[in-house]
Order: structure tokens, then C-alpha cells, then sequence
């Protein structure tokens, strides 16, 4: 097996009309960027960090700078939604007003839902199917270790994240050099 890297088949922020979804692109503008064939498939994006795949087949992007957000990619690549992406900050709320800060990480839950690193604000962040944003865990004002509940606990630089067969979310918080597991309701 070998592995290379062939630098003219990726995109490079340098190269002009190249770098991906911007903050204010719509989708439909996103879209038309990308390119589809049998051999080769490319999805210009603004430096994605984390990725998974939801159980309908749809790519769960994480853009980590300048879009700050989460981007879901179909199974044919075309841009299905946006949450995020106004600009780096905090804000639970609906897709088109919920606000990240350098999210990193990301995986799906059981209920399909999406668990997000947020390591700007030292927060676990949770996207529903229906694409409302909440905080698990953490405060966007206060980083360290602590544990407790939802509110009180702390991360630092929360930067990996899955989720077990139970729904239990496991996040390494690499500011504190350990893991750290988020228990169910039912769990505490």
C-alpha cells in the first residue's frame, strides 16, 4: 500500500477563487463550487477540523476557522445546510442564529443528533435533528476542570469527541490532559 500527496490535486487558500465556503456564501453558491466525478471528488471548504457521517449518509462537517460552523454535505456532495457561520461567538438557538467559536470536533449520537467540540468557548455543544443548538456541557465564560452538572462543569480545550452505543458522550480535553465522560440524565 502506499500513500502520497499530490499537492495540484487539492485546493489551496493561496490560489485565487479557492478556500472554500465563506462566511455569507449561500449554499447554493457553495455548491456550484464543488466538483463531482467518477475519479475525483472535491468540496472546496474553509479549513474543516472534524467530520462524521450521520445515518443517512450525510457528511457532518466541522469548520473550525473564518466560518466557525457546521456544514452538512449530501451523499451527492451538495451543501444540505448551514448552522453557524455568522461569526466566531456564543449562542444556543436555531440554525441560522447559533454561534460558534472554533468548534473542532464532532460525532453523531444515536437520535442522530450532532455532539460538537467548541473550543473556543470550552463548551460541549449538541445539534438536534431538527437543527436547534444547545450546550451539554461547559460555560462559555469559565474554562479549567471541573465536574458536576451541565453548568458547573469546565473543560479546557475541549478538542475530541464520540459518543457510546448509550448515548454517554466521551470528550478528551486536551487542556487538562485527560477524558472526560458526560453521563445521561438517567446515568447521574
Amino acid at each position: 500500500r502506499r500513500i502520497s500527496f499530490d499537492p495540484s490535486k487539492f485546493p489551496s487558500s493561496q490560489n485565487a477563487g479557492v478556500g472554500g465556503l465563506q462566511r455569507g456564501t449561500s449554499a447554493a453558491a457553495a455548491a456550484a463550487t464543488s466538483t463531482t466525478t467518477e475519479a475525483h471528488r472535491e468540496f472546496p471548504l474553509d479549513f474543516p477540523a472534524g467530520i462524521a457521517v450521520g445515518k443517512n449518509g450525510v457528511l457532518q462537517v466541522v469548520m473550525r476557522w473564518g466560518l466557525h460552523a457546521v456544514v452538512s454535505v449530501s451523499p451527492t456532495w451538495e451543501v444540505q445546510g448551514i448552522i453557524g457561520g455568522v461569526s466566531a461567538g456564543y449562542k444556543d438557538g436555531e440554525a441560522d442564529s447559533a454561534m460558534f467559536n472554533h468548534p473542532q470536533a464532532i460525532a453523531v449520537a444515536p437520535d442522530n443528533s450532532l455532539i460538537i467540540t467548541d473550543i473556543g468557548n470550552s463548551c460541549i455543544r449538541k445539534i438536534s435533528p431538527s437543527g436547534q443548538t444547545s450546550t451539554v456541557a461547559g460555560n462559555p465564560r469559565k474554562s479549567g476542570i471541573s465536574n458536576g452538572s451541565p453548568e458547573t462543569a469546565r473543560f479546557q480545550v475541549p478538542n475530541g469527541v464520540v459518543v457510546e452505543a448509550d448515548g454517554s458522550i466521551v470528550v478528551s480535553d486536551s487542556g487538562n490532559h485527560v477524558l472526560r465522560r458526560i453521563l445521561l440524565a438517567d446515568d447521574a
